[in-house]
């Protein structure tokens, strides 16, 4: 079957495979959420732990095991990083007001 502006074959193997991926992805997300839910209703404490456990963690494979080459970062870089460091702070304190008065 012909499709698209060029007239080249449509790849449905992949277009399956993509919805298949997609459908995964979402019902994963809900039922995650979901339990995590869960959790915090009934263990909230050692769910906050394991949460913050990941929060930390997660540096060390990003930057460490990534091989990043820091040596070509400048100044500017730096900026950028601290002035989106305020940014996402103060979002997340709005945020937190904003639950608070819901």
């Amino acid at each position: 079957m012909k499709g698209g502006l060029s007239g080249a074959a449509i790849p449905w193997g992949h277009v399956f495979a993509l919805g298949f991926f997609a459908v995964g992805a979402v019902l994963g997300l809900l039922l995650v959420s979901r339990w995590i839910k869960w959790l915090l209703g009934h263990c909230p404490v050692p769910t906050y732990y394991a949460i913050m456990g990941l929060m930390l963690a997660s540096p060390y494979p990003i930057f460490i095991k990534s091989g990043l080459n820091f040596a070509g970062m400048g100044v500017g870089h730096l900026i950028a990083g601290c002035v989106t460091l305020v940014l996402g702070f103060a979002l997340a304190l709005f945020l937190d007001k904003q639950g608070e008065k819901a």
